[in-house]
């Protein structure tokens, strides 16, 4: 299949693209992809295109420090117990991941492991596991098989020192960078139909954050601020609307003041040109 039908809306890279056609191969193995990156860099949106693209069922699941076992496998109802069950299966609420292996009798399925590298001690022995034989156990520590050929599995991680190294061996694994400025200023022209000077501005602006300032602006966000470019009516506003979108703090701010002067200015003038 071609990288577009894999992946539908998605700027794939080399990496990204090899990545999605070996998550689709036909095989009887687990395939599971790491992508390591800054935040916005698209991680979460390849496995989103991945899954629109497939057709799948998609179970995100967001990684912390106080992830239990119990939120991705199976944990006590409360509010069943509270009021009362005849069955003992009945007490029990299935979680995420064990959701998602269920789901493989019927559908093609796309598991998330959001930010993992964030994910405690405790919770990595299940996603080893997973990960080599794409099952999950229940309360009563029953195993429960997914259909591996229905599983695709993608990871994200903002920093890759913390991921042991029994994780990375289980995954294809993709070193994300932002797209080159040229070919996000012509992602951003297609999808918002701004000019093409607004567009190089608001990616030039971007990139001086990226760089100099303490937060990386996604391309999700530059999208956004393009197109609420017909809110605008004067130069306070479209100040307004970069600080609503590229900028998090102060030195977000002065990255962009250094590398364009009266940026608001700037950004009005080609919104109305």
């Amino acid at each position: 299949m071609s990288t577009e039908t894999l992946l539908p809306g998605y700027q794939a890279r080399r990496g990204e693209s090899l990545a999605a056609k070996w998550l689709a191969s036909v095989s009887t193995m687990m395939r599971a992809v790491l992508l390591v990156g800054s935040p916005g860099t698209g991680k979460t949106f390849f496995a989103d295109c991945f899954a629109r693209g497939r057709g799948a069922m998609h179970y995100f699941i967001p990684c912390h420090p106080w992830l239990t076992n119990e939120e991705v496998n199976q944990g006590v109802d409360v509010g069943k117990v509270a009021v009362g069950v005849t069955h003992a299966d009945d007490a029990y609420m299935d979680g995420q991941l064990l959701r998602a292996v269920k789901a493989t009798k019927h559908h093609d399925v796309v598991v998330t492991l959001d930010e993992v590298e964030k994910a405690g001690s405790r919770f990595y022995p299940l996603i080893l596991d997973f990960l080599q034989h794409g099952r999950v156990p229940d309360a009563r520590h029953h195993m429960h098989q997914a259909d591996l050929k229905r599983m695709f599995v993608v990871l994200t991680a903002n920093e890759e020192a913390d991921i042991p190294e029994a994780v990375k061996r289980r995954c294809f694994r993709v070193t994300m960078e932002f797209l080159p400025e040229n070919v996000e200023c012509d992602v951003l022209r297609k999808s918002t139909g701004a000019p093409a000077p607004a567009c190089r501005l608001v990616v030039r602006m971007a990139n001086a954050v990226r760089t100099k300032g303490e937060s990386k602006p996604s391309l999700q966000e530059l999208r956004e601020l393009l197109r609420a470019r017909d809110l605008v009516a004067s130069v306070e506003d479209t100040e307004a609307l970069i600080d609503a979108f590229l900028v998090k703090d102060e030195k977000d701010r002065k990255a962009i003041e250094r590398d364009v002067k009266s940026p608001g200015s700037v950004l009005f003038g080609e919104f109305k040109r």
